[in-house]
C-alpha cells in the first residue's frame, strides 16, 4: 500500500515509515494496529533493507550520465527549508488515507 511504497524513496524516508509504522501497531484501533503491523514486516524485511542504497545509486548514477538532469524535487525543498516538514505531512496524510481504505 501506500506506505510501503514510500520505503523506496530513500533511506530517510524509509526511517519514517518505519516510525510511523511502530506508532500504528501500537494502535488501541484494531484496523490501524494492523495497517502498522503489516507495513513493519515489509518496511523492516532484508530484501527491503538490502534494496535502499541501490536505489539511491541508481539515481545518482544516472545524473551524472545526463549533465541535463537537474536537482531533484527533495534539493528544492531542502534549499526552501520545507523538506522535513514537507516529508512529515505526506507521510500522515499517506497513513491517514491508508488507514481509511482499509477501515472501508
Amino acid at each position: 500500500m501506500a506506505l510501503r511504497a514510500v520505503r523506496k524513496r530513500n533511506l530517510e524516508l524509509n526511517e519514517a515509515a518505519i516510525a510511523m509504522s511502530r506508532s500504528l501497531a501500537d494502535s488501541q484501533n484494531p484496523t490501524a494496529r494492523w495497517v502498522g503491523k503489516d507495513a513493519l514486516k515489509e518496511l523492516t524485511s532484508p530484501s527491503v533493507v538490502r534494496t535502499l542504497p541501490a536505489s539511491t545509486d541508481r539515481s545518482n548514477a544516472m545524473m551524472e550520465r545526463n549533465k541535463h538532469i537537474g536537482s531533484s524535487f527533495d534539493d528544492f525543498l531542502r534549499q526552501e527549508g520545507i523538506y522535513e516538514v514537507t516529508c512529515a505531512i505526506a507521510v500522515k496524510e499517506t497513513l491517514a488515507w491508508q488507514v481509511r481504505q482499509a477501515m472501508d
